[in-house]
């Protein structure tokens, strides 16, 4: 496995690199009390939902169900996977590989479309401001206060989402990035 955010719990939020100045957290000085962006993605969907974050769009993941640790994993040429353990342990991983490499199968909800510019999506705990945090050296975790990113290219994605329960009680939560032809 690659490495992981670890996280306390609260929401994660994926940025594009290049939307991650306009991502506040919970430091919005500028905007009305409890509508910062922490409030927005302490509101969102289970078990993700966009956001519109300056003239981009951002997702959010584990607002409602208290994510403690989120990797990617691409598995096709043709997607990336964000994934947010719930109630896991080691002994899924093979079930939950089976699970992903199934994706084309599974029932996934539309979020929307995400354009990258630059290439790259951030993952950060929402109440981080994207210009505060930095992504840890080497392949080590991430950790409250940094961000883990991921290389997907420039171009426009799908973005749909899904919860995967696998037998024994492991619960995740997955988002699935796939390039729309032009």
């Amino acid at each position: 496995m690659s490495a992981m955010f670890v996280n306390d719990g609260g929401p994660l939020v994926v940025l594009p690199g290049d939307a991650a100045t306009a991502w506040r957290g919970s430091d919005d000085p500028d905007g009305p009390p409890g509508a910062d962006d922490y409030d927005r993605a302490c509101a969102a969907g289970y078990p993700a939902s966009l956001l519109t974050v300056g003239p981009s769009v951002g997702i959010v993941i584990g607002a409602q169900e208290r994510i403690r640790t989120a990797w990617w994993r691409d598995r096709l040429p043709s997607a990336l996977f964000l994934v947010g353990s719930i109630l896991g342990g080691d002994d899924t991983d093979a079930e939950l590989e089976d699970a992903l490499q199934s994706h084309v199968t599974r029932a996934w909800e539309p979020l929307g479309k995400m354009r990258s510019h630059d290439g790259r999506l951030l993952l950060l705990n929402a109440a981080w401001a994207g210009d505060e945090v930095s992504v840890p050296g080497g392949n080590d975790n991430a950790l409250i206060g940094s961000m883990l990113d991921v290389t997907v290219g420039t171009g426009t994605f799908a973005v749909t989402a899904t919860e995967i329960a696998l037998p024994g009680g492991s619960v995740y939560n997955v988002v699935r990035w796939t390039p729309v032809l032009s």
